[in-house]
């Protein structure tokens, strides 16, 4: 199914259920659909749908279920929200949303789920979310949320996931997390968390994994975390500063604990229970290593690089024809990533324009979509060639790219 949503089905007054999902719908979600009173389920999933939310959504007095995850909506979550208060589902993940999380979500004292991850929300997270009593899901990674963690969060004492990764949350563990008796799934990583981890959570009796890599947390393995049974995962030793001897993490049953292969400066030889996880390269950071400086690949090679797309003239500069490539294969992802993997594809793109590189003998996988670490090829003596990525970094490193040959003649 493709097309628009028809604001005639408004009329159908009787309607209870609109699931529309995994179509190729596009256009904005009708304002008119705010009349269907007996509405309970709402969802449009899987679409192509862009604009906003109608606040009329939320004066709907019956409804339960709004689905809107995989779009690309815009705008922010009204203040209106607060008004649906028999709302138990709210999903609008894997969309362009913006702006803060209101307050007013504390009055969904019905919500059973809550996720928003890979949007843009920014700002803190409102402490009115404690609230939230018989929510079993939070799910808010993929943001570029700040701030602290509030201790409030603790009062949601229906909670079993509760995801937080890949923000810009500062400040310390709050030690109420300890109150989640629930808790299946902790996720906080790659943050700018500091701190020790509080003893508290020795007391997540139902914790499955726990994950807190890439923050600023200092200390020891701490020695309750041997408490937790139900323990599967535990990822907390990459990029903070946590030391000494972490070997008794095996006695629990079926533990397996993540470090980063070659990079973790505690030795594991004696750990049974030890399993590394290569670094990612660009592409897979692509999207979660937010940038939120820039709302444009213009704006960013302007402020980095000093460029300035003209194109006045038929005759484009290599700079303008990078320019031209990037733009096309850009997305929103490639734009939230690490802007120095942005200005890598760019220069490399120029480096291939300027080179007369649609000529080469050999193209490397130049200009492709592949991983820029990727662009290299081998000749007949199993010499590689062509752009590499040190192996324990995700980027550039070495360009080798001797004796190219031409693959045919320029008529100019």
């Amino acid at each position: 199914m493709n097309g628009k949503i028809s604001s005639e089905l408004s009329n159908l007054i009787n309607l209870e259920k609109l699931n529309l999902d995994g179509n190729s719908l596009s256009g904005n979600i009708p304002s008119e659909l705010g009349g269907l009173t007996r509405l309970s389920s709402f969802s449009l999933s899987g679409n192509n749908l862009k604009g906003s939310i109608p606040t009329e959504l939320f004066d709907l007095t019956n409804i339960h279920d709004i689905k809107l995850w995989e779009n690309k909506l815009t705008g922010s979550i009204p203040s209106e929200i607060g008004k649906a208060s028999k709302l138990t589902h709210f999903r609008l993940d894997r969309n362009k949303f913006e702006g803060t999380i209101p307050s007013e979500v504390g009055n969904l004292v019905m919500l059973r789920s809550f996720a928003l991850y890979d949007n843009k929300f920014s700002g803190g997270i409102p402490s009115e979310i404690g609230l939230l009593k018989l929510a079993t899901s939070l799910l808010l990674e993929e943001n570029r949320l700040s701030g602290e963690i509030p201790s409030e969060i603790g009062g949601m004492e229906s909670l079993e996931e509760l995801y937080l990764d890949y923000n810009k949350i500062r400040g310390t563990i709050p030690t109420e997390l300890g109150h989640l008796n629930m808790l299946k799934f902790l996720e906080m990583h790659r943050n700018k968390i500091e701190g020790t981890i509080p003893s508290e959570l020795g007391n997540l009796s139902h914790l499955s994994s726990f994950s807190a890599y890439g923050n600023k947390l200092v200390g020891t393995v701490p020695n309750f975390l041997i408490r937790l049974d139900h323990l599967d995962d535990l990822d907390i030793l990459y990029g903070n500063d946590i030391t000494g001897d972490f070997s008794f993490m095996c006695e629990i049953d079926n533990i397996t604990m993540w470090y980063v292969c070659e990079q973790q400066e505690l030795s594991v030889s004696q750990c049974d229970c030890c399993q590394c996880w290569e670094f990612p390269n660009p592409t897979r950071e692509c999207g979660i290593e937010q940038n939120p400086e820039y709302e444009s690949l213009e704006a960013l090679l302007k402020s980095e690089m000093n460029f300035i797309p003209s194109m006045e003239s038929d005759d484009l500069s290599p700079q303008e024809e990078a320019y031209n490539w990037l733009s096309n294969m850009t997305d929103d992802n490639l734009l939230l990533c690490d802007t120095y993997f942005v200005i890598e594809r760019f220069v490399l793109a120029v480096l291939y324009h300027n080179t007369k590189g649609a000529i080469w003998d050999n193209q490397f996988n130049f200009l492709s979509a592949e991983d820029i670490c990727s662009w290299h090829d081998s000749n007949e003596n199993g010499t590689y060639r062509g752009v590499f990525c040190d192996d324990m970094k995700p980027y550039v490193t070495r360009i080798e790219i001797g004796k190219i040959q031409l693959c045919c003649l320029v008529h100019l």
